[in-house]
Parts: C-alpha cells; structure tokens; sequence
C-alpha cells in the first residue's frame, strides 16, 4: 500500500493493481495498492510524494524528496550560490553602467565588460 499526495492544482487518475484506476484529488491524497509498472513513473515525475504504508501520516517519502521538495529541486536550488568573486563583478558591472548584468555571463566576460567600460 501506498499513500500518494498530490502537489497539483488538478485532479489526476493513478493506476492501481489490477488495471483499475483511483481518482486523486487535487491537493489531495489517497491510499492504494499502485500498479508496480506505474511506480516508477509516479516517484520521478514530480507532481506526487509517495509514502509506504496507508496509515503512517508522518511516515518518511519514498523517491527524491526530502523536506516536500524534490530533492532534484533542491540541488537546483544548492547551484544557484553565487561565487563571491561574481557577486562582486555583478555589482561593479551596475554601478559603472547603471544597467543590470545579463545572468549567464561568467566572470571573465564580466571583467572583459567592465574594462571595455572603463576603457571607452
């Protein structure tokens, strides 16, 4: 058995044993018995948090989630540190210019602007 919760604003159908389905709610969760080959489908694609067992509701999520966020989410999240060196060039860049820095330019294309900034 397994108890799934729904993180979507839509109503989804999820397979169980036997080739039937279960309406889950909106927001909502159910417990059922998921049909092994939909398992996997269900764990990845994001729109669910599966627990194991029905009547544990503090019971840990099976799959990639930690804290009700995925844990892809999360090290999406962990990447977006910026580097203090780039922190600094970002901050110098709109000082000198007034405009905001373009998010994918890395440092050296930062400093090359600054100095073309300063040289011109």
């Amino acid at each position: 058995m397994h108890r799934i919760k729904n993180l979507t604003n839509s109503p989804y159908d999820i397979r169980v044993k036997g080739g039937k389905t279960e309406r889950l709610p909106a927001r909502g969760d159910i417990t059922v018995d998921v049909d092994p080959l939909h398992l996997p489908l269900y764990r990845t694609i994001g729109y669910f948090q599966l627990f194991e067992g029905s009547t544990v509701p503090s019971a840990e999520p099976v799959g990639n989630w930690v804290d009700g966020k995925p844990v892809a989410e999360k090290k999406a999240k962990a990447s977006k540190d910026v580097d203090p060196e780039l922190a600094k060039l970002r901050k110098d860049y709109a000082d000198l210019t007034g405009k905001k820095f373009y998010h994918k330019w890395d440092v050296s294309e930062l400093q090359k602007r600054i100095d073309a900034e300063l040289a011109g």
